[in-house]
């Protein structure tokens, strides 16, 4: 043969070798363990060169271990063996049933291939839990990434994390499958009150069909850095539920961002305690005719430091937007929001000492008032210009309040224009200088008017001006219980 010939027989070869590989069956390619490729335009994708884990190095199929994605095999034991193994677990496509808790270790990553990589549990239990904690050995410095965890049974958790520190949840598909994952999606537990989890990151993600909440943080302990961002969360029985805490830092640093949280059946977010937290960037919308309250916080806690801006609300049928109703102090700010059905008010608050509440936009004919304030509350600004508006509790001394724009107190309407005070016409087409004013000091004297002679009993000090009144009948002054003209 010449070297014509040889290369020309060599070069044929190579082309053959290729398209047999190119052909080659997927099952094939799952079986083998390799390195995903890694996103080297976004520096803060979880899984990155940048993310130096010594972890990247390692990677194993769990087909390759044994492991079948019929939907009918039962992994459990294939999976924990590939969990204790210490390398980074991968999920290629396939449905992967497993009846038993798996449970993770220290520094455990799983990583899916993306949505057809289907972790299913078949269990009654949790799915996927790490029970050692940060308390002991260290950080936990867990990631699970790219993959569905999904169930087909009353199972009552999918991920339960007690005193985790360092967790990464990262592009999951978590699916109840309207059956099961009755306590939560995600349950994240403080376990007691020096104890708690923190620094637990849920994103990109997809939680759906939970008979339990989406989200649930519970424990004494509760739970601290707890970002919840770019995720759409629908039809579980609430979003985001943290249970009340008493620990001595029970939840501080939340930040639930840029999510989409809709359709859920009690509402979007239940927060009993917040410090130093925001709800930013979210859209929220209830089922048609529900009447859940979108937002409820504090209800039976507080919540200080609080941001509440830049959210969309669809409340259908609900009383109020936002419900913080508890009786302990709520200080922060909620800016820049669009409200929509709401039949009362966007926000009910019952004790803000410190609120402000500004450039807030009121859907037109579904929410009447921006804020319904109680008894309790002090040191409130509201500064919309776009409808403001506020509702006072009902016989209580009034908040202290710096307006602007119009403000409402009952039936009457209040705006500033310039250094007057001006009261809406009795027809309610436009406002007029203040008429028939009544000032009254907290079960003191009043001031009022009138064109008539004043009657009946008075408060000592108070004062009467009748409007029609001549020489000597303009002005009257209670003295000794009985009103007497000057």
């Amino acid at each position: 043969m010449n070297l014509k010939s040889f290369l020309f027989a060599l070069i044929f070869l190579l082309v053959t070798f290729a398209q047999l590989a190119s052909a080659q069956e997927p099952s094939a390619l799952n079986k083998e363990t390799i390195r995903p490729v890694l996103d080297t335009v976004n520096p803060y994708e979880a899984v990155t060169v940048n993310d130096h884990d010594p972890r990247l190095n390692v990677y194993q199929n769990i087909v390759s271990m044994g492991a079948v994605g019929d939907g009918v095999t039962d992994n459990s034991v294939l999976l924990q063996n590939a969990i204790n193994s210490g390398y980074a677990v991968i999920v290629p496509e396939g449905i992967f049933n497993f009846s038993a808790t798996l449970t993770l270790k220290k520094d455990s990553l799983i990583l899916g291939i993306g949505k057809k990589a289907v972790l299913r549990y078949t269990g009654t239990g949790t799915a996927l839990r790490e029970p050692e904690g940060s308390y002991v050995n260290g950080y936990d410095n867990l990631k699970l990434m790219n993959f569905t965890l999904t169930t087909n049974s009353n199972s009552q958790t999918g991920i339960e994390l007690t005193n985790n520190y360092q967790v990464t949840l990262s592009g999951l598909f978590i699916d109840g499958a309207v059956v099961g994952f009755r306590t939560a999606g995600v349950h994240i537990i403080g376990g007691s009150p020096s104890t708690n989890s923190a620094i637990i990151r849920i994103v990109d993600g997809e939680i759906w069909f939970c008979v339990g909440d989406a989200i649930r943080i519970s424990g004494p302990g509760g739970g601290a850095g707890i970002w919840i961002e770019h995720n759409h969360i629908s039809g579980n029985q609430l979003g985001v539920n943290q249970v009340i805490p008493y620990g001595a830092w029970p939840a501080t640093n939340f930040h639930i961002k840029n999510n989409v949280i809709e359709g859920n059946i009690t509402g979007a977010i239940q927060a009993e305690v917040l410090y130093a937290s925001s709800i930013t960037g979210n859209y929220f919308e209830n089922i048609a005719n529900s009447t859940a309250v979108l937002v409820r916080i504090a209800n039976n806690g507080f919540a200080q430091g609080l941001n509440i801006s830049e959210n969309l609300f669809g409340g259908k049928n609900a009383q109020f937007n936002i419900d913080m109703n508890g009786s302990a102090d709520v200080t922060g700010s909620i800016a820049n929001n669009v409200f929509a059905g709401a039949s009362i008010a966007a926000i009910r608050v019952n004790t803000a000492r410190g609120l402000v509440i500004e450039n807030n936009t009121l859907e037109t004919g579904t929410v009447p008032t921006v804020v319904s304030l109680g008894a309790g509350s002090r040191s409130v600004w509201i500064k919309d210009f776009n409808n403001a508006s506020y509702l006072s509790g009902s016989a209580t001394t009034q908040p202290n309040l710096t307006l602007g724009g119009r403000l409402i107190l009952g039936s009457a309407s209040f705006k500033g224009n310039g250094g007057t005070i001006e009261t809406r016409t009795s027809d309610g087409s436009s406002y007029a200088s203040l008429i028939a004013q009544s000032f009254k000091q907290a079960s003191g004297p009043t001031w009022s008017s009138g064109t008539t002679v004043p009657s009946g009993s008075c408060i000592t000090g108070s004062l009467y001006t009748r409007t029609n009144g001549g020489a000597k009948t303009t002005l009257y002054v209670c003295e000794g219980s009985v009103w007497s003209a000057k």
